[in-house]
């Protein structure tokens, strides 16, 4: 039998993480929340599964879009008997077990915002950042041939830190 630690790290390295799309621009304005919510839905109208990831502290554009699903995930952890304490973003401390919560937005599409909170996360560390990001890509990650696709808004002037946090990532 195989020692726990070393079971473990063989399954770990047998997971396959999502493909990373990350929409990048050293400007605002550029369209890179629409593009990355519009290919997000073509991508799950086509049944496959895809997240998309509000990675913008600066303007949160993509929370703000999805407002109205990040809404009624709030008030259905209420109803069971939950707090939004124990929803984390991108850019919160909560989320369970340190990984930022998904919501469901559609069949095949879930989303990630920036904040569940909508308190300020301009000063957010980057290493906590780095840290969600991370705990994220491997929150995704199966076992299956297809993981699925991970779909980032970047903040403007973050591709250096994105191209060094993820591995082999597409960034348009």
């Amino acid at each position: 039998m195989l020692p726990e630690k070393l079971a473990s790290r063989m399954v770990a390295t047998m997971m396959i993480k999502p493909h990373c799309i990350c929409f990048i621009s050293a400007k605002g304005g550029s369209g890179k929340t629409v593009l990355a919510a519009s290919l997000g839905h073509i991508i799950a109208a086509v049944n496959r599964p895809v997240t998309v990831a509000d990675c913008d502290a600066a303007t949160n554009g993509l929370t703000l879009l999805y407002l109205p699903d990040l809404n009624r995930a709030k008030v259905g952890r209420f109803k069971e008997g939950g707090g939004i304490g124990s929803l984390g973003g991108m850019f919160d401390s909560g989320g369970e077990g340190n990984s930022p919560s998904r919501i469901i937005i559609a069949p095949g599409l879930s989303f990630v915002p920036a904040t569940f909170t909508m308190a300020s996360t301009e000063m957010v560390p980057v290493e906590h950042f780095a840290s969600m990001l991370d705990s994220l890509m491997d929150s995704l990650a199966t076992p299956k041939e297809d993981p699925g696709y991970l779909i980032l808004d970047a903040q403007a002037g973050t591709d250096s830190l994105l191209a060094r946090q993820l591995h082999e990532p597409m960034m348009l």
